[in-house]
């Protein structure tokens, strides 16, 4: 053999034809079936950004954005086999080009400097300068939604101080409850 390759255990077993039907899948499911097999060392990498090997559940995983939410599907190894995982991933991701369902993640634009998006925590945070500290406050888009959550953080922002939601102060006995 010219290519190069190496020794590879696939920890969950490797599938075929057979195997892909639900049916027939290895059980139980949860227990590993270890297989060994040559593998070719350009196996693990792919041309396209969007098909990803994934070691921990050895599978292709195709990821895509659908309704502004990233998607992901895997093709499991243990399931597909070695090379058809990888195959039948690219034939998926081949198939959501040609039905129209891939689109671009869309960019949320800071509305001023200070003001930005956290797409992790899907807040709206206002950058602020209060007591001569820097300061931080996130507006959940989940709470208010996502214009509403803009409205606050840039109201927050051009009034730092007295800010745009009730305070609210909390703690403490109530006075009404307290002797003496």
């Amino acid at each position: 053999r010219e290519r190069d390759e190496h020794q590879r255990t696939f920890r969950w077993g490797i599938g075929n034809k057979f195997r892909s039907q639900s049916e027939n899948r290895f059980k139980p499911v949860y227990k590993p079936h270890p297989k060994e097999t040559v593998v070719r060392n350009d196996y693990y990498e792919s041309e396209n950004p969007n098909i990803v090997w994934e070691e921990l559940n050895e599978s292709w995983e195709v990821y895509w954005y659908e309704h502004n939410k990233l998607t992901a599907r895997p093709f499991p190894v243990k399931k597909w086999g070695v090379e058809r995982a990888k195959i039948e991933a690219y034939n998926f991701y081949e198939e959501l080009q040609s039905s129209g369902r891939l689109h671009e993640r869309t960019e949320i634009a800071s509305p001023e400097r200070g003001v930005f998006y956290d797409r992790r925590t899907q807040d709206w945070v206002a950058l602020i300068w209060k007591d001569g500290r820097p300061q931080s406050r996130c507006y959940s888009a989940t709470k208010y939604g996502l214009e509403g959550a803009r409205a606050l953080a840039e109201a927050k922002f051009r009034d730092p101080v007295h800010g745009v939601l009730p305070a609210r102060r909390g703690g403490g006995t109530p006075s009404r409850l307290k002797t003496g």
